[in-house]
Parts: C-alpha cells; structure tokens; sequence
C-alpha cells in the first residue's frame, strides 16, 4: 500500500470514528443520530475496528522499502552512489567488460538470484555463466568472466553485504582495495583473511588465462603486471 493512500485511510478512519461517536451520544440521550441510520452504527463500528486492525498490522517500513527490481536503474545507482559516498569508496556506475557497459542493477539482480558473492564464487565457472547474460562473447570467457567479477567485487559486493544480508561489510581494506580473488566475504575479517594461493585461484576457473603467446598464466585483477598482457 502507498504510504499516502495508507494515511488518508486513517485520517478517514479518525473522523468515521468520531461521527459515530457523536451519534452513539445522541442515541443514548435518545436524539436522531446525526450522520447514520441508527441500525446502522453497530455494524458500521464493527467495520471501521477491522480496518484500523488491518492497517496497524502493516508495518510502515514495509510499505515504504523498495527492491532493487523495484527501483529504476537511476535511483538505484543513486542508491548505491550513496552507500560509496558513506563508505570511503569510489563507485563506477558503468563499468565496461569486453568494451560493453555493464549494468550494475542487472548484474546485482543476477548475482543475487544465484545466492549472492560468495555462493557464485564458490561455484567453478559460475561468474562466466553469469557473463553469458552480457552476451560477451566466448572468446577470452575466463577474462571477461574474472572482469565481470571484478565490477561486482568492486562497486557490489560490499552494498550486497549491507542492502541484501543487513550485516556490517568487512573494512575496505580488505575488499575494495584488494583483489577480487577468492570469496567468504561475509564471514572475511581483519583477523582471519589471507591472500587466495595460485592454486585456489586456478580452482575457480576465471582468475588467470594463458597469455596470446601459450605461455605462463597471468592475473588479470593485478595492473601492471609484468608477467604478460592483462585482457580488459
């Protein structure tokens, strides 16, 4: 129910009360009701007790919290641009994997539909079936796959932890601004984290692709690196 229709039906509700009130006094000093036929107000109390029930029960903010799939693609980027803003960290509102732009409420949609971060996370091949979505192409899947997850770990996973699970994200220091390897986030804190071993983040199937030249594996979340070309 719309919050302003829920109080205009109170407000209506207060002054039905109140007219048979009035003319429940005039009945009992034995005076012509005001506003109702006097057979009539038994059953009118009656109704008016069941909705003020109906609508108590109704909690406000209920009524008032959108979903994702509720809010435009704006307001849910205004949203999250907010929850950035709060936490110290910089949001891309469009991300680009494979030279197309990405869709963050989409890709939270998806994402969450599938369990959340962590559950595709711990699924091998699950980000590059998320990135069939995208229609990126299958042609460097594992990259676009691993950049995919990146736009999510980056700008996602820590509004997922707060909007989705209503918990406390771990500090960015250990999320934002580390790699997007490995998951466990919701259970991730200063105390127990550790970088993902190359064995771990082979396992996954999307961190690291074989360089142009067949050589050795590359991390393709680490700019820079010297160890071959990164596929954006």
């Amino acid at each position: 129910m719309d919050p302003t229709q829920d109080d205009s039906l109170i407000r209506l509700l207060e002054t039905y009360q109140e007219r048979l009130r009035l003319d429940q006094a005039l009945v009992r000093r034995g005076l012509s009701p005001r506003y109702y036929n006097p057979a009539e107000l038994a059953q009118l109390q009656q109704i008016c007790a069941q909705v003020q029930q109906s609508s108590s029960a109704m909690p406000h903010s209920k009524q008032t919290e959108a979903s994702p799939e509720q809010l435009s693609n704006d307001g849910f980027i205004q949203k999250l641009a907010a929850f950035h803003g709060e936490r110290g960290t910089t949001l891309d509102p469009s991300p680009r994997v494979n030279g197309k732009p990405i869709d963050l409420q989409k890709l939270y949609q998806i994402v969450l539909n599938l369990g959340g971060y962590d559950q595709v996370s711990r699924e091998k091949l699950a980000w590059r079936k998320v990135g069939q979505e995208f229609h990126l192409g299958a042609t460097n899947a594992a990259a676009y796959a691993f950049a995919l997850k990146t736009a999510y770990y980056k700008n996602l996973a820590a509004f997922e932890i707060k909007d989705h699970h209503n918990k406390t994200p771990p500090p960015r220091e250990i999320l934002e601004d580390v790699t997007a390897k490995g998951g466990d986030l919701l259970s991730r804190t200063l105390g127990n984290y550790r970088q993902p071993t190359v064995e771990e983040a082979e396992a996954s199937g999307e961190e690291e692709v074989k360089t142009p030249e067949g050589g050795d594996k590359m991390d393709l979340d680490e700019p820079g690196s010297g160890t071959g070309r990164s596929t954006r």
